[in-house]
């Protein structure tokens, strides 16, 4: 398992494969988004077949990433393609994101279609003004 606190410019952060939880929530402005995000990359990359040992798992394995997602500057959004792009590569899962928007705030619908046409992944966006702030 991996997680990590969020802070004022950086997401929460949980991954358990086994328990088919991925999920990022928060503002996303990292001083230095390489940094903050290549722990992730790197967990992601060591322990994604963690989740053929799930309790969960269906006969075509699947998991499905949730990103609830306030503010986030370009380099973060970047990254976190990354992290789309990384688990597309992983031919043996399928991997859907949900990315949940603000729907009263112009800048996080547009966020959200950005993001839909950036990733490789099938992403579903969703209105979501309880946990986007």
């Amino acid at each position: 398992m991996y997680s990590k606190k969020a802070t004022e410019n950086t997401p929460q952060i949980i991954i358990d494969f086994p328990q088919l939880l991925f999920e990022i929530s928060g503002n996303s402005a990292a001083e230095d988004p390489a940094a903050f995000y290549q722990p992730v990359l790197d967990y992601i990359y060591n322990n994604f077949y963690e989740i053929s040992n799930s309790s969960y798992q269906r006969s075509s394995p699947q998991i499905t990433l949730h990103f609830y997602m306030g503010t986030i500057a370009p380099a973060d959004l970047e990254m976190i393609r990354k992290i789309d792009e990384q688990l597309n590569g992983i031919k043996e899962f399928t991997t859907y994101n949900c990315w949940y928007f603000h729907p009263d705030k112009k800048e996080s619908i547009e966020q959200g279609e950005r993001v839909k046409a950036l990733f490789l992944n099938s992403t579903r966006l969703i209105a979501d003004s309880v946990h986007v702030k």
